[in-house]
């Protein structure tokens, strides 16, 4: 197929775009009526950007992963990112990314990260999702299919069980050692990650408000050592996972008793098997019979099916 005729095909489409920008990445899902593909790019954090800078970095990672493909005009987006929990703010971020994008507004939809991932893990809508990545919570859906959550409020408010808590709660313990002149294995991990050969209170205090410190970093070191059996290190990882298992039972507890329910965990810590064993252990100790499994499909299969869906809405109804 040449590319002019290619290029024609494409046009006559209809085009779904699926995104899922969380704090580190975004990843993308492309398809039309004869092909698909997907690609990665770096993201930047609604929450200390505007809608306006976080919609303009999206748009142009879209452009440069689809810099051969023309964007038709019938065209549907699905874009599921962290921050975006509010109607306020989705409401502003879709009117920035359709601009954007030179869409109309009613041709791109925005809502929350979770809510993608709900959708990719639970097609029926039945069963409850906890992010555990950089920022964590417990999310599922009510029977209007609107987002219902427990925890998830953002660093600012303590995010248990995510690696930014894991990484300041490592932080506190290097402090801890230094103020009473003592070391372990924890201490010594984490001062070697923060840069800091020979640490004072000082330093890790000054590394640690530093503009460019990202305390999630700090996890696989601490999760490392949980797995080699390092004492400080797991009771560390189990406090934050009895926490956030507390946040999945304030959810479980909103939802109807007869449900069975089934648990899928998705983020960057539910790839480390040590942790998925320590949360599921949390959340059975106050949920029994709880199923807890790693999400199995990617949250931008969510938004791409969101994106799908939609374009057969409107075909039909055209």
């Amino acid at each position: 197929m040449d590319s002019t005729h290619s290029e024609n095909a494409f046009q006559r489409s209809c085009v779904a775009i699926g995104a899922d920008a969380g704090g580190t990445k975004v990843a993308f899902a492309w398809s039309d009526s004869e092909q698909s593909f997907r690609f990665e790019a770096p993201s930047v954090n609604l929450r200390t950007s505007t809608p306006s800078e976080f919609a303009a970095h999206v748009a142009g990672q879209i452009r440069i992963g689809l810099a051969n493909v023309p964007l038709a005009t019938d065209v549907r987006v699905c874009l599921g990112a962290a921050g975006a929990g509010t109607i306020m703010v989705a409401h502003a971020l879709r009117n920035e990314l359709a601009a954007q994008l030179g869409l109309p507004e009613n041709q791109v939809r925005v809502v929350a990260d979770a809510h993608v991932a709900l959708r990719a893990g639970f097609p029926n809508g039945n069963g409850i999702l906890i992010i555990a990545g950089t920022g964590s919570g417990c999310y599922a859906l009510n029977d209007r299919d609107e987002l219902i959550r427990a925890g998830g409020w953002g660093p600012g408010l303590e995010d248990p069980g995510s690696g930014n808590e894991l990484g300041r709660s490592a932080v506190k313990h290097l402090l801890s050692c230094l103020e009473t002149d003592s070391t372990d294995p924890l201490s010594e991990a984490v001062a070697n990650v923060m840069g800091l050969d020979f640490p004072s209170v000082g330093t890790v205090l000054d590394t640690f408000y530093g503009a460019d410190f990202q305390a999630s970093k700090l996890a696989p070191a601490i999760l490392d050592l949980n797995e080699a059996g390092d004492l400080e290190a797991s009771q560390l990882v189990r406090r934050q996972c009895v926490s956030l298992a507390g946040q999945c039972r304030r959810l479980i507890q909103s939802l109807d008793p007869d449900t069975q329910i089934q648990i899928a965990v998705a983020g960057g810590l539910s790839h480390r098997d040590s942790y998925m064993r320590c949360l599921a252990e949390a959340i059975k100790a106050v949920a029994p019979g709880t199923n807890v499994n790693r999400l199995l499909q990617e949250p931008v299969d969510g938004a791409l099916s969101w994106a799908l869906s939609e374009r057969v809405q409107t075909s039909s109804t055209s």
